[in-house]
């Protein structure tokens, strides 16, 4: 409890993986084919596969050298990286969002309800 005799819960904002997967692919100009499609594979591993925080640097690091110090790409793993308990199923699979609707594990369905994809626009839609 807090001192003013309320409970206080840790707010921890996780991000759509779909749209930080999505926003790198602009960024390939300049790189050859053989290294976008080495990037991909890296980086779908690291948005969306759960393993070992030691393991997910390691791809991080491969995800570096498959891209030659290519800036714009370079930029977005670092910031990936840096927001890895916010981006990365390797730690946002461990959280639960609960919410007045109930709970779901990982986030994908708290994003849907955000967008009024969810629970929330078919109780609008019985009003």
């Amino acid at each position: 409890m807090a001192g003013n005799g309320r409970i206080s819960f840790e707010q921890m904002h996780v991000e759509d993986t779909f749209h930080n997967d999505k926003n790198v692919d602009k960024k390939y100009s300049g790189l050859d084919v053989v290294s976008i499609a080495t990037f991909k594979k890296l980086k779908y591993k690291a948005l969306y596969s759960p393993m070992s925080p030691d393991r997910l640097n390691e791809v991080f690091d491969e995800m570096r050298k498959s891209v030659h110090g290519h800036v714009a790409i370079t930029n977005w793993i670092n910031r990936i990286q840096g927001g890895k308990e916010k981006r990365c199923a390797t730690y946002t699979t461990k959280h639960f969002i609960c919410s007045s609707k109930g709970a779901t594990s990982q986030y994908g369905s708290a994003m849907t309800k955000m967008k009024s994809g969810g629970t929330m626009k078919k109780e609008m839609r019985h009003w």
